[in-house]
């Protein structure tokens, strides 16, 4: 039997997006810097992948995996909840990390905004 999935780019940008978050996050661990956000997403980029991978198997056939989580999380479901937190958390932690460079570089985000 087969099931719908999500294209191949999707999937490619999709591990990046977590590598790199592991990479910013175990470079934060590493220089102790931001060491309790660091440390939760190093916890989330391993977490979310896999609770997404567990819970996928079980959608039917002509769910793809983002239409399984959104018919979950309308449902409540806890897995569900937990990655969409979980992304929200990679999201804000690349504002605040992205932030955190312009800062150091002695630039300010919205002077660098403000030129696109």
């Amino acid at each position: 039997m087969y099931w719908k999935t999500l294209p191949d780019w999707f999937w490619l940008g999709y591990y990046l997006f977590f590598f790199a978050s592991f990479a910013t996050a175990l470079s934060c661990l590493i220089k102790r810097r931001r060491m309790p956000f660091a440390f939760l997403v190093f916890i989330l980029v391993f977490t979310i992948p896999v609770l997404g991978l567990l819970n996928g198997i079980e959608r039917g056939p002509d769910l793809n995996e983002a239409e399984h989580l959104l018919q979950s999380l309308h449902k409540g479901e806890s897995w569900s909840i937990y990655i969409a937190t979980g992304y929200v958390t990679l999201l804000v932690w690349w504002i605040f990390f992205i932030k955190g460079i312009f800062e150091r570089r002695g630039k300010k985000l919205d002077d660098f905004l403000k030129h696109l």
